[in-house]
């Protein structure tokens, strides 16, 4: 059985995966980085950077702290440990804050990783203040400098907008589409709105989609910050064995009291 709803506000769609992670990226101007203690190694001709005891990385749109840090430049790459945070403003300017126990990036490659023995916890602030949307699992991995991506074990979403739960979720830029995998996902929408819809439904993989120009701008030059909210429609596809359930307020409801 398959189904398909089109649906508005999908706002955690693109929680994690939307753009480059800055802390990781060359030195912008001003950026600096913070340690009680900092060495530098060099072994032939391989140099390399420590940075111990509440490490601070705070550049002009991104942050990173951890307990320890070591930048490899030899190979690019740098890695975290100990209670990392990741906090990043997008392109839309809302903020996302990222917390784990290890962390890596590759700046050559634009491939990084974030894990933790309990869970990874990702929260999404909307710039216009209103209520953050989270999500969380064992490991999130990235590629293509974050235009795909996977959150993977016991993986779940919630927020006043939509919850969801499966075994792992792939983020793909270039369709804009999520999807969920493994141990029957769920997606649940709840009213954002007086008026809204709300429904539920569980399948073999589920997949939301939203157009991708509303991450990154429109056909008209507007900026994912000018889109107006909810102005976009998105997608949710169920396949294998779906099961759900839709509750539309009738236009009575909706009508304007006289």
């Amino acid at each position: 059985m398959k189904m398909s709803v089109v649906l508005r506000g999908l706002p955690w769609l693109p929680i994690v995966f939307c753009g480059r992670p800055s802390w990781a990226a060359e030195p912008a101007a001003g950026a600096v980085v913070h340690s009680e203690v900092w060495r530098v190694s060099r072994k032939k001709g391989r140099e390399v950077e420590y940075f111990k005891g509440h490490v601070r990385y705070e550049g002009t749109d991104a942050r990173l702290s951890a307990d320890e840090a070591i930048y490899d430049h030899a190979d690019q790459r740098w890695r975290a440990k100990g209670r990392v945070r990741i906090q990043r403003v997008l392109s839309s300017g809302d903020l996302v804050d990222a917390r784990g126990d290890r962390g890596s990036y590759n700046q050559e490659t634009g491939s990084g990783r974030l894990s933790s023995q309990s869970e990874v916890i990702v929260k999404r602030t909307p710039r216009d203040g209103t209520a953050p949307d989270f999500a969380s699992g064992k490991t999130l991995t990235w590629e293509k400098m974050g235009q795909e991506g996977t959150l993977s074990g016991r993986v779940r979403a919630w927020g006043p907008r939509l919850k969801a739960w499966a075994h792992s979720a792939d983020y793909d830029r270039a369709k804009g589409s999520l999807t969920l995998n493994g141990g029957r996902p769920v997606a649940a929408k709840t009213p954002w709105k007086p008026g809204d819809w709300r429904g539920a439904v569980k399948a073999d993989r589920i997949v939301a989609t939203q157009p991708p120009e509303d991450g990154g701008g429109s056909p008209s030059g507007r900026t994912a910050a000018q889109q107006p909210q909810g102005a976009s429609l998105k997608r949710l596809d169920a396949d294998g064995r779906a099961v759900g359930w839709i509750f539309f307020p009738s236009t009575k409801e909706l009508a304007p009291r006289r």
